[in-house]
């Protein structure tokens, strides 16, 4: 008698679907019960929703607001919305504290940066967000150049 090599029997096509699918949902059970803590939870949460002009100058006519401009220093000192605090990324340290004079909690914060290209003012009520933990943050849609635009002011 010859040495006979068994060839595997072949799966059917829907028992290796089936076997492909228990493999992956095994994995990702694994998965999960082993690195669930170092998921970020808040990234999904963490999108700041835009206010129109037209709806934040609506808003402030009722309600307490803090325009927050997350401009540079020298773009704010030209023109900036009346009352609005200079808080950006690059000088959050030394800027942090005049925010803070001027902020109270349940007063709704509005950052705006230069136009709707800038990523500045989302970077800055992310931040903000995180570090006071309060939701009632916004991005003025369309930046200071939209306000200029809209207002005249």
């Amino acid at each position: 008698m010859k040495n006979a090599v068994r060839q595997p029997l072949p799966l059917s096509l829907p028992k290796q679907v089936f076997l492909l699918l228990l493999l992956a949902s095994v994995s990702a059970v694994l998965n999960f019960g082993l690195f669930r803590n170092d998921f970020n939870w808040q990234t999904a949460s963490e999108h700041v929703s835009e206010l129109s002009v037209h709806a934040a100058a609506k808003l402030a006519e009722h309600t307490p607001i803090l325009f927050v401009d997350a401009r540079e220093q020298a773009a704010f000192e030209k023109e900036h919305i009346r009352d609005a605090v200079l808080l950006n990324e690059t000088e959050w340290e030394s800027q942090f504290d005049g925010f803070m004079a001027v902020w109270e909690p349940g007063q709704i914060i509005i950052v705006y940066c230069s136009s709707q290209a800038c990523e500045a003012s989302q970077q800055v009520a992310k931040r903000l967000r995180r570090e006071l933990g309060v939701s009632e943050i916004y991005i003025l849609k369309g930046g200071w150049e939209a306000w200029k635009s809209e207002t005249g002011k």
